[in-house]
């Protein structure tokens, strides 16, 4: 009876435990998701800053030419 009891408990316990790594390891796998996601936004954002900045700075060179020229 005891000897039941005990193996219940013990398969209780384990069943637990699975559930608890399970749960952890679904989270860490979330937030890494969440995380890609971000770095894929950021990179998206930084590159399209990037674009901004160099197609100003070409205009600027541009126009300074110009501005050079008609001088």
């Amino acid at each position: 009876m005891l000897s039941g009891l005990f193996a219940i408990t013990q398969s209780k316990k384990r069943e637990n435990r699975a559930g608890l790594l399970r749960a952890q390891i679904e989270r860490r796998a979330h937030s890494l998701t969440g995380l890609f996601a971000f770095t894929r936004l950021g990179w998206s954002f930084s590159e399209q800053h990037f674009l901004t900045n160099l197609r100003s700075t070409r205009l600027g060179v541009v126009s300074n030419l110009t501005w050079r020229l008609e001088s």
